[in-house]
């Protein structure tokens, strides 16, 4: 019986100095590179539809002994725009004499970039860690958008739209407009997070949380119909600017 009794004793301690010992590895672990996988999962969970909130980012974290945690990232948002309804798609707008009219939409422009700043206070440290915390960003991103404008020759049916590489189709200079935007903007995401430890040195991580986006935008205009430009400014607010679900990475400490 006493035997039994040192060999209990003896493995809770062995337990306890493997704890001691994990926690004190972690801790000494202060840097991590962490990179997005929440578009690949959600590609692969059959979810996935590109959005101007889906994303990738790269991000390091520096921790802190007593638990914060500096947190830095580059953020790339692929589609930085809205489409407008039936953009890329041909549609019938009225018919003069012999030719019938056709528009079209087009929307495009750069990649949405962003750089976050934050802080973050992990509450328990083990294999599963959690925390809350706070990141303000800036970005940046253009938008281009236009309305173009031709006519088909011949009497046809308000039905037979454009067809692509028809060279009976021309361009009808005298109507349509476009239009380009750059915007800059900052904002604050609060969040909670949540680390799972996979071996010595990989972690799976993911954050939650709302956002939102405030933009000052720059832009000038064309109208063909007047033949006459302006400039002007604007303001944006976007809520939220990621999903709030806004990453699901794999975290490497060094």
């Amino acid at each position: 019986m006493k035997k039994l009794i040192w060999l209990v004793l003896f493995a809770l301690s062995s337990v306890t100095f493997k704890a001691q010992e994990y926690l004190t590895k972690d801790t000494l672990r202060k840097n991590e590179i962490s990179l997005s996988v929440l578009p690949v999962v959600s590609f692969f969970s059959g979810s996935f539809e590109p959005s101007v909130l889906t994303n990738f980012n790269l991000s390091y974290k520096y921790y802190f002994k007593n638990n914060y945690v500096f947190r830095s990232a580059i953020v790339l948002f692929p589609k930085a725009f809205n489409s407008p309804y039936g953009a890329g798609l041909v549609f019938y707008d009225r018919t003069i004499g012999p030719n019938n009219i056709f528009y079209s939409e087009s929307v495009g422009g750069s990649i949405k970039s962003q750089l976050n700043l934050g802080v973050e206070k992990i509450y328990k440290v083990n294999r599963l860690m959690h925390g809350f915390g706070v990141d303000a960003f800036v970005n940046h991103s253009l938008v281009n958008y236009g309305v173009h404008y031709f006519y088909r020759a011949g009497y046809i049916s308000n039905n037979n739209f454009y067809i692509p590489g028809d060279t009976t189709n021309y361009n009808v200079d005298s109507l349509g407009y476009h239009r380009s935007e750059r915007k800059i903007g900052v904002g604050v995401q609060v969040f909670y997070s949540v680390r799972y430890k996979i071996s010595k040195r990989f972690y799976l991580s993911a954050t939650v949380g709302p956002s939102f986006n405030f933009s000052f935008v720059k832009g000038s205009s064309y109208n063909n119909r007047t033949q006459q430009s302006r400039n002007y400014t604007a303001f944006d607010f976007n809520f939220p600017n990621v999903g709030f679900i806004s990453d699901v990475s794999i975290c490497f400490r060094l």
